[in-house]
């Protein structure tokens, strides 16, 4: 079991080692190309060749949707309650609390804990979750309303094209399969050492904080995965992929919102790296429940 469980978090843990070390050497890491590079291209070719390959039931694709919708609006709702019991300023740790990093670590966990099932599964999950953080993630971050971030995501848009596809019953060429996966292929490794680099240049402050937000994003979204999963009776896979997804850190975005908008950015970059390192330490536990050994 150990093994087992040390197969799914070891490449993970490596590749975000090798970007952190990466750039505590002060090689050259372009960060901004690197995302865009990653969301623009990379995203979207890993959604439609993975959803169109792996032939995933419809119906299955948007059950786990969703259950990302459900889980997600559970996280709004308790995080707003916990913040506002707690007088912390909601604009600013909301998003922490809602949103987590699917993308980055989610998406290779599953792929690695579920195989491409998982990966299927997990992309479902991880598109809503971007529909929501760059809609109501970058409105609490700014305090306006504005769909601007998600008309610009094109991961949006990569869903909805491989569902037509699906239904329109189109076989898509060979090369163009090909293309996709060579192109989506880059994403994994590129997001899980951008991961490292991004944890390396961030700092901790206000720890008490730090570790009591971060413990709650984690607690909160196993128990919410847990909750919806069973709600919605899914079991194998799909129940795997919502309460590991439910349970990510915070995501990296949430900070790239508070810079740009000047919401508390030092604090929230606190959250994120703790809530990051305390994963990691968390993920076996939370693979134990969901994995069969």
């Amino acid at each position: 079991m150990l093994m087992i469980l040390f197969n799914v978090i070891a490449p993970v843990l490596i590749l975000a080692v090798i970007g952190y070390v990466w750039a505590r050497r002060q090689l050259p890491f372009d960060t901004p190309a690197m995302t865009l590079l990653v969301t623009a291209l990379g995203a979207p070719a890993l959604i439609v060749e993975t959803l169109l390959r792996v032939n995933l039931d419809l119906s299955v694709l948007l059950e786990m949707m969703l259950a990302a919708l459900l889980t997600h609006l559970a996280f709004v709702a308790i995080g707003w309650l916990i913040l506002k019991a707690a007088k912390q300023p909601i604009s600013a740790f909301l998003p922490s609390l809602a949103f987590g990093n699917t993308g980055n670590m989610g998406i290779p966990l599953c792929l690695f804990a579920f195989g491409d099932h998982g990966l299927a599964l997990s992309i479902g999950y991880f598109t809503l979750n971007s529909i929501f953080l760059f809609t109501l993630g970058s409105q609490l971050a700014s305090g306006k309303a504005s769909l601007t971030d998600l008309a610009r995501t094109p991961i949006v848009y990569a869903v909805p094209v491989a569902i037509l596809m699906i239904v329109a019953g189109i076989q898509m060429p060979v090369w163009i399969g090909n293309t996709l996966k060579l192109l989506g292929g880059v994403m994994i490794p590129l997001m899980l050492i951008a991961l490292g680099v991004s944890l390396s240049r961030l700092k901790i402050t206000s720890i008490r904080r730090s570790v009591g937000i971060a413990l709650m994003r984690i607690v909160m979204g196993f128990a919410v995965g847990w909750a919806v999963a069973w709600l919605l009776g899914l079991d194998g896979a799909a129940r795997g992929v919502v309460v590991v997804q439910s349970a990510m850190p915070v995501a990296m975005f949430n900070y790239l919102f508070a810079v740009r908008y000047n919401n508390r950015p030092e604090e929230v970059a606190g959250i994120a790296v703790v809530s990051t390192l305390m994963s990691f330490i968390l993920l076996p536990f939370i693979l134990m429940t969901v994995m069969d050994f």
